[in-house]
């Protein structure tokens, strides 16, 4: 879930990524990795790297190591369909009626928002 609302994946990006893909920045500013996705404008997917909050760097690590993963191995083993419905089962037990709609891409929706909105907050615009 993380990688979809905080690191703004969409479902079929889930599983790519991998601890090999995960780098601090050459400016020494922020934490990235490498996805291959979907290509706007059709054709093969394209590489693109992809922010990753401090916070979302540990948990990964945490996996990482719980699962006992090597470093090429994918964080996530599963079909773009399997994290929808991840996604839609974990919407299904919130209590609020709003959340059960929720889908995989409303949750990079509400990343890219979030972020827009802080990166004008923090330049003052």
């Amino acid at each position: 879930m993380q990688l979809l609302g905080r690191c703004g994946l969409r479902a079929d990006e889930v599983p790519y990524p991998s601890d090999d893909d995960l780098r601090w920045s050459d400016d020494g500013e922020v934490w990235l990795f490498e996805i291959r996705g979907k290509n706007p404008k059709g054709g093969s997917p394209k590489t693109r790297d992809a922010w990753m909050p401090e916070d979302v760097v540990d948990d990964i690590h945490k996996y990482s190591r719980g699962r006992e993963l090597d470093a090429n191995d994918s964080w996530v083993s599963a079909s773009k369909s399997s994290v929808r419905r991840w996604v839609k089962e974990a919407a299904e037990r919130e209590d609020a009626p709003r959340w059960r709609s929720v889908s995989s891409h409303d949750l990079r929706r509400s990343w890219a928002t979030y972020t827009l909105w802080s990166d004008r907050l923090m330049s003052g615009r």
